[in-house]
């Protein structure tokens, strides 16, 4: 199993295996120093960044990453190292300049998939991971297209629920002893405040507005 959802760009750490986090209760393996210490001497800079994400030292991993001469892999591997630290606007950034100059670059465009879900923007999101999906990259394409389905029924259930507690309210106004959809309404308050507005606004006496 691969520790991180994201996607890196060096072929050896890019080999598709099933996502699966890391547990709390288990410790992190201990960072390889003899690997590490061949990577130096050769100045790997990009190398020994990666290796550091993939033992859960973004901090690391980070620093040198920056030294690592500047390239779209490098750009989206820092991205990644964004997306694990939450810092989602100054991923997508470098993502849009990568996916700009290279417009099918494979990690890039999974990132990108998996910032926009990362900011809520669902249908987005799942539209990207189509994308990859179409590559039919060996299992690769049948995470994202897992990830595209969950997003678009996690979509679809708000949408139902949305429009459920709209008819709600709406059945409100026509008769005052339908029942009000409480829950709905701490789901979506701005629909639920306008449609309170509303009821306050038709209500005909003062035990419709108390109730």
């Amino acid at each position: 199993h691969r520790p991180l959802e994201v996607r890196l760009s060096l072929p050896a750490a890019d080999g598709y295996r099933p996502h699966a986090p890391p547990r709390r209760d288990v410790l992190a393996p201990p960072v390889p120093l003899g690997a590490l210490s061949r990577l130096e001497e050769r100045g790997d800079a990009h190398g020994l960044g990666i290796s550091y994400l993939l033992h859960g030292d973004t901090e690391q991993g980070l620093a040198y990453l920056r030294r690592a001469s500047p390239s779209l892999d490098r750009d989206s591997d820092l991205a990644a190292v964004a997306i694990l630290r939450g810092h989602a606007d100054e991923a997508l950034t470098l993502l849009d300049a990568t996916l700009e100059a290279m417009p099918e670059h494979p990690q890039a465009r999974w990132n990108r998939a998996v910032v926009a879900r990362e900011l809520g923007l669902t249908l987005l999101s799942a539209t990207a991971f189509e994308a990859v999906a179409a590559k039919g990259e060996p299992g690769w394409s049948d995470e994202a297209r897992e990830q595209a389905r969950t997003l678009r029924a996690r979509f679809q259930a708000r949408a139902d629920a949305w429009k459920a507690t709209r008819e709600a309210f709406h059945a409100r106004l026509r008769s005052p002893q339908a029942p009000l959809p409480v829950e709905g309404a701490a789901r979506f308050p701005g629909m639920a405040r306008e449609s309170f507005y509303e009821l306050l606004a038709t209500a005909e006496s003062s035990e419709q507005v108390e109730a």
